[in-house]
């Protein structure tokens, strides 16, 4: 089975963390980059181009909206 890519975008590090954690106790979901702005989210969307974006509403520079 071939893996479901996601990045994560949030502004906390504790919040991004625990999100990461959950995630990767299944086998068929990989997180492939993490951004803690709404700039770097961006940037990583467009270079690893994921299957899911999971995205904070409230970042600095960029919302996740």
């Amino acid at each position: 089975m071939v893996p479901i890519t996601i990045v994560l975008a949030e502004d906390h590090a504790l919040v991004r963390e625990g999100t990461r954690g959950i995630l990767e106790r299944h086998a068929d979901l990989t997180v492939v980059g993490e951004a803690e702005d709404g700039e770097e989210a961006l940037s990583l969307l467009a270079r690893l181009r994921p299957d899911v974006a999971i995205l904070d509403i409230r970042m600095a520079k960029l919302t996740g909206i």
